[in-house]
């Protein structure tokens, strides 16, 4: 699995036009799932339950502090308006408050930042609640836009 990743991205590498770093964290992704999936069969095994656990956890953790927010755009926009042009496509999305966790949505079609709808802002809570409540944390690594 780790050796067609790597060899995708050396060929992607070569190619014009290619999103290199979205590519890797892609890749980075499909093998942290797969590693996962491998530690769920071994967290049966008594002798190594232990460690697959940790493992899990540990995956589990990076997983949800890397989300990002531009993967769940059209999640986060059902039912959503621009305030200014009244169109529905959304480009981005951008923090407008850190405690509580509030966010806006940019319009494709003018710019405009617009609230989100309070099922938007449920989901919002729930995708990003337990990592912006850190004290490290860094929205743009998450996708928001400033």
């Amino acid at each position: 699995m780790l050796a067609g990743q790597l060899e995708l991205i050396n060929q992607a590498a070569a190619r014009p036009n290619v999103d290199v770093a979205k590519l890797k964290a892609q890749c980075f992704d499909l093998v942290a799932d797969a590693i996962a999936a491998q530690a769920e069969t071994l967290a049966g095994d008594p002798g190594a339950q232990a460690n697959a656990r940790r493992l899990i956890s540990s995956l589990e953790s990076h997983r949800q502090a890397l989300v990002d927010v531009r993967l769940h755009l059209i999640e986060l926009s059902e039912d959503w308006q621009c305030s200014v042009c009244g169109q529905d496509v959304v480009r981005a999305a951008a923090l407008s408050r850190v405690s509580p966790l509030e966010a806006q949505l940019v319009c494709k079609a003018c710019g405009a930042k617009t609230a989100l709808t309070p099922e938007g802002q449920r989901k919002l809570q729930k995708l990003f609640g337990a990592v912006a409540a850190g004290a490290a944390w860094n929205p743009a690594m998450n996708g928001f836009a400033p």
